[in-house]
């Protein structure tokens, strides 16, 4: 039971960390000529 809260929490972190870095790099990564898949 705690194993999986444990593996939801750390989704849920990585999953949220993926969409906050997404949006903050994408205009970063636009102005560098960077792919966002390559940032």
């Amino acid at each position: 039971m705690i194993q999986s809260i444990a593996l939801f929490l750390i989704a849920f972190l990585v999953g949220a960390d993926e969409l906050l870095l997404g949006s903050i790099l994408e205009p970063i990564g636009g102005d560098l000529g960077v792919p966002p898949s390559q940032v």
